[in-house]
């Protein structure tokens, strides 16, 4: 439900009338997906989850979010509030990207995250630190778990990758994160763990939630330089993951 505070502010958000409906879209883990409508424009406005237990900084999900609209790699935000408790960005229609995609569907997202790796945002952006994050995670959990023991004993054996080919990454390009729009352009939505990482990181992360007929496939495509860490990629990006829905108790 969408506070009566939030949707006063209705004229900010660029509609010439107050919302017509307003459809839940189910489906994200962490916050709330409204699609507003009012006179034929559609806007969708997304109540962050501000718990710091998450380890999202909003203020730099927001400049990389911008930064990328600029560059045409994902919707525009309309506006945010000053708390970034919420805000309003253009609603485009389209599809996830399939859970078997083809080979050009993924030919087309990886050219997305090469471009993605190249962008420049003028914002100061944390460094991930992989291991550092899943120790933030397993400290939320019981120390005395027989899976946090093991996943703690597995995150120190973590290999690490180049610090010197750090980059921006959106780090969670899951298939639910992508958006196929009726022309056929790719757009990367959700950009609230983007950090400087390694790009394999990326890759790792789509990869694993491949099919494993497509997985070979998909790395294909991931860039030459980039393949023989791949293998160190999954690790890290596996065991990040795991930590997390340990800590959310999620899946």
């Amino acid at each position: 439900m969408i506070p009566e505070q939030i949707l006063a502010e209705w004229h900010q958000w660029g509609l010439a009338s107050p919302p017509d409906s307003i459809l839940s879209i189910h489906g994200g883990l962490t916050n709330q997906n409204y699609l507003i409508r009012s006179e034929g424009t559609e806007v969708l406005l997304r109540l962050n989850n501000t718990a710091t237990s998450l380890g999202i900084y909003r203020d730099e999900e927001l400049a990389i979010h911008q930064h990328m609209a600029k560059a045409g790699l994902t919707p525009a935000v309309r506006y945010h509030s000053s708390e970034l408790d919420y805000w309003v960005r253009d609603f485009i229609l389209g599809t996830p990207l399939a859970a078997a995609p083809s080979s050009e569907d993924l030919r087309a997202v990886t050219e997305v995250l090469s471009t993605v790796h190249a962008q420049r945002p003028r914002a100061n952006l944390h460094t991930l630190d992989v291991q550092a994050a899943c120790a933030q995670y397993l400290a939320q959990c019981d120390g005395h778990s027989e899976a946090v023991i093991r996943l703690k004993e597995e995150v120190s054996q973590l290999v690490p990758l180049p610090a010197d080919d750090a980059c921006l990454c959106h780090l969670d390009p899951l298939p639910a994160n992508w958006l196929r729009d009726s022309e056929g352009k790719f757009w990367l939505l959700d950009w609230e763990y983007a950090a400087l990482a390694h790009p394999s990181l990326d890759y790792a992360a789509l990869q694993l939630q491949l099919p494993e007929n497509k997985q070979a496939l998909f790395e294909s495509f991931i860039p030459e330089s980039l393949r023989a860490v791949m293998a160190d990629a999954r690790a890290q990006v596996r065991l990040l993951d795991l930590s997390w829905r340990l800590a959310h108790a999620t899946g």
